[in-house]
């Protein structure tokens, strides 16, 4: 079945969460929980590329999460083809790449699609367990940056200018804005 259609008597989702794990059983089973407590208001489909878990990963996923579309490559294909295995048999409009230890909120799969169809590549922000945040966008590196913050010049500034100057992120995570990178 080619990746622009659907199997008989299912329709076309327009979301696809693409999670590739190894090894990471109990916090994959939160992450795939995340995607059933937090629904997205369009259909969805959510694929799991295990990379030859031996911790029973892929039997939890069959046993607790029936819906979810298997991927077994047999062999670990590391982080990049996993998501290009899943990717490439997907009609989905919007694919999200979500990493098992991350587990999304309410509203969270609403919004990046939002902004996915109006052209942008979303990274969301991170939260850490404690809810406290996790710096995962900077900007791209340059010899003053390194050489500032290789001297430890940059801990004289305040907060408030680390962000605008210089790699750290210091900058409120609370809006969006553009950045040149984020952790992947």
């Amino acid at each position: 079945m080619s990746p622009s259609t659907p199997e008989p008597g299912k329709s076309r989702p327009a979301i696809c969460v693409v999670v590739v794990n190894w090894n990471t059983r109990e916090l994959l089973h939160a992450c795939l929980a995340s995607l059933h407590k937090f629904p997205a208001s369009e259909p969805i489909e959510v694929r799991v590329v295990d990379n030859g878990s031996t911790d029973a990963s892929v039997e939890m996923v069959r046993r607790d999460f029936p819906d979810a579309i298997l991927h077994e490559p047999g062999e670990n294909l590391g982080f990049s083809k996993g998501n290009n295995l899943a990717i490439g048999e997907t009609s989905a409009d919007v694919i999200i790449l979500l990493n098992p230890d991350a587990e999304v909120r309410e509203g969270t799969l609403d919004r990046t699609v939002e902004l996915a169809r109006k052209g942008f590549t979303v990274a969301a922000r991170l939260l850490n367990p404690d809810g406290s945040l996790q710096h995962s966008c900077f900007r791209f590196p340059g010899l003053w940056v390194d050489w500032f913050e290789s001297l430890y010049l940059h801990l004289l500034l305040p907060k408030s200018l680390r962000g605008r100057l210089l790699l750290g992120g210091h900058w409120d995570h609370a809006e969006r804005r553009t950045v040149d990178w984020a952790l992947g």
